[in-house]
C-alpha cells in the first residue's frame, strides 16, 4: 500500500470515529435535554399550573377539560412540527433527533408524574426553578443539534418565509400562553410569560456559558514592545496589523487578543506602561479557542 493510501485510509477512519463520537456526545445531550424539561414540568410548572410556551399552555387546558395525560397532549400537538421541519427544515436529520425528543419528553412527563410532587407551592420559586431547569434542557437540546419540535420550529419556517425577527415570531407562536390566564387565572398567564423570559436566559447561559473571556484590542505605534509584553506576561498569542488613523493621518498598528477576565487589570497597567498613548478598548466574548503560548515558551 503507497503512503498516499496509507494517509486517506488513516483520515478515513479518524473522521468516522469523530462522526460516531459527535453522534453519541448528540444523543447524551438530546436525552439530558429531554429528562430536564420533564422535571421542570412535573416538579415545578404543570403543578401551578404556569406555561412555559403555547404547547404547555394547550396541554394544561386539555388536561383540565378532557383528562388527556399531559405527555399524550403534548406528543399529539408536536406531530405536526415534525411534518412541516421535515419538509422545510432538515429532512431526516432533522426527523430523527427532534422525534426522540418529542417522544422522551411525553414519556418522560407521564411515567414519572406520579414520582416527582412540587417541592414549593410558591408559584415565584416554581416560576424560577422552572424556567431554570427547562431552558438548561432546550439549551442541551440545541447543543446536540436538535430541537423539542414546540413552537420554535413554527418559528423558524416562518422566519424563512417572512424573514421578521425571531424575537418577534416567538412572541406571536407563545402568545398561546394567554389561554392558560383565560383558564386558570391570569396570574398563571404572567407568571408563564416570566417563564418564558428565566427560559430564555438560561438557554443563553447553556448555549454560550459565562462571559468569562475578555478580547483586548490595542492601538499604538509600539506593536513590538506591547506584544512582547504581552506574550511573556501572559504567555497569550497577539495578532497585530496596521491601521491610519482617519483625523490624524498617522500610521499605527492595532493589535489583537484575548485574556481572562482576571488578567484585564494587570494588562491594562502593563500596556499603559509600555505606552501611555495607547488607545485601549477591552471587549466580552463567550467562548475562545487557541492563542496560549505556555507550552511554547516553556521550551
Amino acid at each position: 500500500m503507497t503512503k498516499k493510501k496509507r494517509d486517506f485510509s488513516t483520515m478515513w477512519r479518524r473522521i468516522a470515529t469523530t462522526t460516531w463520537l459527535q453522534r453519541l456526545r448528540d444523543f447524551v445531550l438530546l436525552t439530558a435535554g429531554a429528562l430536564c424539561i420533564a422535571v421542570s414540568t412535573n416538579m415545578f410548572l404543570a403543578p401551578m399550573h404556569i406555561p412555559d410556551g403555547s404547547f404547555l399552555a394547550f396541554g394544561l387546558v386539555a388536561r383540565h377539560y378532557f383528562g388527556l395525560p399531559l405527555g399524550v397532549g403534548l406528543l399529539l400537538m408536536r406531530l405536526p412540527g415534525l411534518f412541516f421541519g421535515f419538509r422545510y427544515l432538515g429532512r431526516w436529520r432533522f426527523l430523527i433527533r427532534t422525534g426522540w425528543v418529542a417522544l422522551l419528553i411525553s414519556a418522560a412527563i407521564d411515567l414519572s408524574a406520579p414520582h416527582l410532587a412540587p417541592l414549593s407551592e410558591n408559584p415565584m420559586l416554581n416560576v424560577l426553578y422552572g424556567g431554570l431547569t427547562s431552558g438548561v434542557g432546550v439549551g442541551l437540546i440545541f447543543r446536540g443539534r436538535g430541537s423539542t419540535g414546540g413552537t420554535g420550529v413554527y418559528a423558524r419556517i416562518l422566519q424563512r418565509f417572512t424573514g421578521w425577527p425571531m424575537s418577534q415570531i416567538l412572541l406571536l407562536t407563545d402568545s398561546g400562553i394567554l389561554l392558560a390566564g383565560w383558564v386558570f387565572g391570569w396570574e398563571s398567564a404572567l407568571f408563564g410569560l416570566l417563564a418564558v423570559f428565566i427560559c430564555g436566559l438560561a438557554i443563553d447561559f447553556t448555549l454560550e456559558g459565562p462571559s468569562t473571556v475578555r478580547t483586548v484590542t490595542v492601538v499604538t505605534r509600539h506593536p513590538g514592545e506591547i506584544g512582547d509584553a504581552i506574550a511573556h506576561r501572559f504567555h497569550r498569542g497577539v495578532t497585530t496589523w496596521q491601521a491610519q488613523g482617519v483625523y490624524s493621518g498617522q500610521e499605527k498598528s492595532v493589535l489583537f487578543c484575548t485574556i481572562s477576565r482576571s488578567e484585564v487589570e494587570a494588562l491594562r497597567q502593563l500596556v499603559l506602561e509600555v505606552d501611555p498613548s495607547i488607545f485601549l478598548v477591552v471587549g466580552q466574548a463567550h467562548q475562545a479557542r487557541g492563542g496560549v503560548l505556555r507550552d511554547r515558551l516553556a521550551h
